[in-house]
C-alpha cells in the first residue's frame, strides 16, 4: 500500500487547487533499472485509461498497471525544512515492518 502524510495530502490539495480542473491527482511513475534501483516520478495529472486509482488521505493517486506493483510500501511525505519545501518519496517503514513488501 502506498501513503501519503498529512502534510503531503494537504500540499498536494493545495496545488491541485491552483491547476484546476487540468489536475484529477498526483501521478506515481515508477522504473526499476537494472540494478533494481527505483526512481519514482511524481507530477499533477489526470486519470487515463487503464489506471489504477488509490484514495489517500483525500487524494488521489493515479498508477499506471507497473507502478502499482512497483510502489507498494512507499510513503510519500512534505517536508519545509531545512529550505526549499519538497516531497519526499522514501520506504514506509512501518508497513513493512508489519509484512508488507
Amino acid at each position: 500500500m502506498v501513503s501519503l502524510s498529512t502534510d503531503a495530502a494537504l500540499a498536494v490539495r493545495a496545488a491541485m487547487s491552483a491547476a484546476g480542473p487540468a489536475a484529477h491527482g498526483l501521478r506515481l511513475v515508477a522504473h526499476a533499472d537494472d540494478d533494481a534501483v527505483l526512481t519514482v516520478m511524481i507530477h499533477l495529472d489526470v486519470a487515463r485509461h487503464g489506471d489504477v486509482v488509490l484514495e489517500r488521505s483525500g487524494v488521489r493517486l493515479l498508477l499506471d498497471g507497473v507502478s502499482h506493483r512497483s510502489v507498494e510500501g512507499l510513503r510519500i511525505d512534505f517536508v519545509t525544512a531545512p529550505g526549499v519545501p519538497r516531497f519526499v518519496v522514501g520506504a514506509d517503514h512501518a508497513a513493512r515492518g508489519a509484512g508488507v513488501c
